[in-house]
């Protein structure tokens, strides 16, 4: 994408008027004004012929976006090209919008019937047209080609609203890839036009197109600020209202917020009724079926399923690829495992292949979960590890940092605690994680015990989560060192005291005293948190009140306070916020044994991607790629997968089982 952008400026110079007057006539278009013949000033009107008054008509119907309007006005439009000279330049003009009309009406034979009649500065529109078709069939890969090959032959040759159109194409296939920058990029350039050519139809497609790229990258505070700007000045029955809250729809089902999402779907429908907004306009039924999974009614969602199923005449694989998925969410909830895990295997490779990747990184959220219910755990490692390197690749901070942290809690090397503290550290807590693990109960069983005011006590995971993000207090993590404050308005505050030795044990001294609501410290016992030797306070005094001013420094921000009482000699800690002490982890009940030996996870893993380096194999099962070549040997000694070089890597393609 790093072609000049040129936009035609002269897009009219086919028409018999002045300079002057087709500037003016262009802006008119753009802007959507020119719908009857009305509309074109007198001076323009009078040099223009029928064909060439309904052409201006019919370019602003396309810039409005209405084809079933736009071929009633081309009906009458012979296939046979004029022999004038003159005529032609216009009969050609005409004869794309209404091939142009015809595609977007899914009439695609009889559009590329006319397609076909168009000469070759007309390839570049037209493979943006097939490029569109392609994205709306769930065909990615083979959009973003077809739309870098038309925008690398664009230059100067396509009209605004063309240039556009090809642009927001291009963002859209490359928003469901996951190349977020680079549909950035293509938005970008997409507002540049529009400066000097002002449309407000293209204007609120570029933001719409703007929200739903902050909505995939899961940017959910910018994306409903966005949207609340957007909606201001917009009524709620207008089509261009609906699209709006059709985007606010899908942010309220990412946070999980239901009852918002409810009222939405409940307006939807209304809207339905009413027949206020033309039929086909209105299709929320995916996020219908979505909410109904996260309502914990899988009956509805499966009805709703169907019934999607059955209209597709036409392969949107992208749409069947979300409908397995639901359908495999809705199979769990019914606690119908072996259907679930059957169901969302069956569409991994498929997503790979077609490169869904951010709706990839999502089902492989699920995935995990179900492998776990259905009796598969190195299969669900195996989808949280894929998952985590996939949500790093893509820039999704918050999914990554989810995956990280069920990764670590998984993990048999790390502590539960410390894996809580590193998702604390990211601070990329967010619905997505809460909504998953609240689904699938994928940490029910971990533990840790906590020392409260109230004693010693131990709560499960999502219980000490749900308090580290949602309720203010004080969270001292023994073993990593690392005190947390979450004050009001979930600000959250860190002093990490593992880099701070000479500090760790006087804070340990306050910190006991605080929590047990002892008396606090004297001078000579700090002292004795630095030193053995006896405490003299010519000698001594200076020093152990420089710690304690180095002490209260490091714990400002966190909301404690070092007191001094004058009357006892006493120093002590004074907060408002409650304290805890994470002590360490347990676990309510075994760990699952599997039923499979190490080839079969090797081929299990193997068989997810088109392509796996042995480095990727080796860091995800834990072990040298010496103790790794025995099993990947036999496998290859019973042709189930082959090894091949890819440059300076090597890796192991999946063939078949046995």
């Amino acid at each position: 994408m790093r072609q000049k952008l040129i936009v035609k400026t002269n897009w009219l110079s086919f028409l018999p008027v002045s300079q002057r007057q087709t500037a003016a006539l262009q802006a008119l278009i753009l802007s959507g004004k020119i719908q009857s013949e009305k509309a074109i000033p007198n001076d323009v009107f009078t040099k223009l012929s029928s064909e060439e008054s309904s052409f201006l008509i019919e370019k602003t119907l396309q810039v409005l976006g209405r084809p079933a309007l736009l071929l009633q006005s081309l009906e009458s439009l012979s296939s046979q090209m004029p022999k004038a000279p003159k005529e032609q330049s216009l009969w050609h003009e005409r004869a794309f919008l209404k091939g142009f009309a015809l595609s977007r009406l899914g009439k695609i034979t009889e559009s590329e019937s006319w397609f076909q009649l168009l000469p070759e500065e007309f390839r570049a529109k037209i493979d943006t047209e097939r490029a569109l078709r392609k994205l709306n069939l769930g065909e990615i890969v083979e959009a973003e080609t077809l739309f870098k090959k038309a925008l690398a032959e664009s230059e100067d040759t396509f009209d605004p609203y063309s240039q556009c159109t090809l642009l927001g194409g291009l963002s859209l296939a490359l928003i469901q890839k996951g190349s977020f920058r680079e549909a950035e990029q293509a938005l970008r350039k997409r507002r540049y036009i529009l400066k000097t050519n002002i449309s407000p139809t293209l204007e609120f497609g570029t933001r719409l197109y703007e929200i739903l790229l902050l909505l995939e990258r899961n940017e959910f505070a910018e994306a409903s600020e966005q949207l609340s700007g957007a909606l201001e000045d917009l009524s709620e029955e207008s089509i261009n209202g609906f699209f709006l809250r059709h985007l606010k729809l899908r942010l309220h089902l990412a946070r999980n917020e239901l009852k918002e999402a409810q009222q939405i779907l409940e307006n939807f429908r209304s809207l339905v009724k009413s027949q206020k907004i033309p039929q086909g306009v209105l299709d929320f039924r995916l996020e219908e079926i979505e909410w109904n999974l996260r309502s914990r009614r899988p009956d509805q969602a499966l009805t709703g399923i169907s019934n999607l199923e059955a209209e597709q005449t036409r392969q949107d694989h992208y749409l069947l690829f979300r409908l397995s998925l639901l359908k495999a969410q809705a199979h769990f909830l019914k606690e119908d495992y072996s259907s679930a895990y059957a169901q969302v295997s069956a569409i991994m490779p498929e997503a790979e292949k077609r490169r869904y990747l951010p709706a990839l990184s999502w089902a492989l959220f699920h995935g995990a979960g179900i492998s776990l219910a259905a009796g598969h755990p190195v299969q669900a490692k195996l989808y949280i590890h894929r998952g985590e390197r996939l949500s790093s690749e893509l820039g999704l901070r918050a999914r990554f940092a989810c995956f990280s942290y069920i990764a670590e809690v998984m993990d048999q090397e790390q502590s539960s605690g410390h894996a809580l503290l590193s998702l604390v550290r990211r601070q990329e807590i967010g619905p997505e994680l809460e909504y998953y693990l609240g689904t699938y109960s994928l940490l029910a069983s971990v533990t840790l015990a906590v020392s409260s005011r109230r004693g010693q006590e131990t709560l499960a995971e999502a219980d000490l989560r749900r308090q580290l993000f949602s309720e203010e207090g004080l969270f001292w993590f023994q073993k990593e060192q690392i005190l947390l404050a979450n004050h009001s308005g979930y600000r959250m505050k860190l002093a990490d005291f593992s880099q701070r030795p000479q500090l760790l044990s006087t804070f340990r001294l306050f910190w006991n005293a605080f929590q047990n609501q002892e008396r606090g410290a004297t001078l000579p016992e700090i002292h004795q948190t630095r030193h053995a030797s006896t405490y003299r306070e010519e000698l001594h005094a200076g020093a152990a009140k420089m710690q304690i001013s180095r002490l209260r420094e490091m714990l400002q921000g966190c909301g404690l306070k070092i007191s001094y009482d004058r009357d006892q000699a006493i120093y002590s800690l004074q907060s408002s916020l409650s304290p805890f002490t994470l002590l360490s982890r347990e676990e309510l009940t075994e760990k699952p044994h599997t039923k499979r030996t190490r080839e079969e996870e090797i081929l299990s893993r193997i068989a997810m991607e088109p392509f796996v380096p042995t480095r990727i194999l080796c860091h995800e099962f834990k072990v040298s790629r010496q103790a790794l070549h025995p099993f990947l040997n036999k496998l290859v000694a019973t042709k189930q997968i082959r090894m091949v070089k890819r440059g300076p890597i090597s890796g192991y393609i999946f063939i078949s089982k046995k």
